[in-house]
């Protein structure tokens, strides 16, 4: 599965805990909401 994705270029992230889930949940979206922020991305 990991070789399909990184075909693909996408990666998977593995946390060791609840917390470590939460915490990479947390950087993403705050990542990718300035993204579309300054993008401007609109939903059709």
């Amino acid at each position: 599965m990991k070789e399909m994705l990184a075909q693909q270029l996408m990666t998977v992230a593995v946390s060791r805990s609840p917390q470590e889930f939460t915490e990479q949940v947390r950087t993403e979206t705050q990542v990718w909401s300035e993204f579309v922020r300054d993008n401007k991305v609109k939903i059709e």
